[in-house]
């Protein structure tokens, strides 16, 4: 082993090297869990979904058990505590550990659901579709158990991890909508292809749907389209910081929520100018962004005029 990758109560994950029948190193996880019970069942699970390890979850190349020389609490990454005759093994002792595929980082290391493309949102929820074929819900779903790892190109993958909570899906899943040939759709599917509770709750803690009005993070809910004109999307109103947070604290709720909504619609008119002269959107964004503080000042400046964009 390496080095240590994650500490935890439930279990410990170190790097590691092997070699394989050629001679050549393969990069691997070793992950040792403190109870043998769960680490057995994430053994199961990752054989049951062995067709998708390569894509979906990471390869899974077999589970090692023995015993250790002092007791549980002294355990340290010495691989040589294992040992390998069952017959001498002190059940009271008994250590496993998983060997598996070296991939990428912990998604939820680097960012949030919220920060997360539609595109990438889409591909990890086809995914999950696929495992909910095979008859297994995870049970542990967040970014911290996704991994991503990164091409030079900017492609990126996604495996699955931390199988030890799963259960069975029952009844069977009928899932059979595909997300990546819908990316642009704005609210949840409610055909017969696409019933499924599981899918559903995590597509709503991944913020993929809209529910007909935006989120301001941590402020205030706006009904779209309707009360209010000329906003930006969810996507574009989630790479700004709370603009609220640059306010003075002399301001109430109400108008931090109306000086809000200004700053917002000038970032929406900032934006349409720079479309209507031909601009690469990407580039009108990050110059829109760089000048938020101006803009939430300019948005306090009109709510004391009241003079709306």
């Amino acid at each position: 082993m390496v080095g240590l990758l994650h500490h935890g109560d439930n279990s410990s994950v170190y790097s590691g090297v092997s070699k394989n029948l050629d001679g050549s190193q393969l990069e691997v996880v070793v992950k040792f869990g403190n109870n043998c019970a769960r680490v057995e069942r994430e053994a199961r699970v990752y054989a049951k979904l062995h067709k998708l390890q390569g894509f979906v979850v990471p390869h899974f190349y077999g589970k090692l058990r023995g015993a250790a020389q002092g007791p549980p609490s002294e355990l340290t990454d010495d691989l040589e505590r294992l040992i390998a005759d069952d017959d001498d093994r002190d059940s009271e002792n008994e250590i496993q550990c998983l060997i598996l595929e070296r991939f990428g980082q912990p998604l939820g290391m680097t960012t949030e659901w919220l920060k997360v493309d539609r595109e990438d949102k889409a591909c990890i929820m086809d995914m999950m579709a696929d495992v909910h074929a095979c008859g297994v819900v995870h049970a542990d779903f967040d970014e911290l158990n996704i991994l991503v790892n990164v091409a030079p190109d900017g492609n990126k993958q996604y495996r699955f991890i931390d199988w030890d909570k799963t259960v069975k899906h029952k009844p069977s899943c009928k899932w059979q909508y595909i997300f990546r040939d819908h990316v642009d759709d704005e609210f949840r599917p409610r055909g017969e292809d696409a019933c499924c509770d599981h899918i559903i709750r995590e597509g709503h803690s991944m913020f993929l749907w809209s529910y007909g009005y935006l989120i301001v993070p941590g402020m205030l809910t706006v009904a779209k389209d309707m009360v209010v004109p000329d906003l930006p999307t969810q996507d574009i109103i989630d790479q700004f910081q709370n603009p609220y947070m640059q306010l003075d604290k002399i301001h109430e709720y109400k108008q931090e929520g109306e000086i809000t909504i200004l700053f917002f619609q000038l970032v929406q008119r900032r934006l349409k100018e720079a479309d209507e002269l031909g601009k690469d959107f990407e580039e009108a964004l990050t110059a829109v962004k760089r000048d938020q503080s101006y803009l939430v000042y300019e948005a306090t400046n009109r709510w004391y005029r009241r003079e709306y964009v």
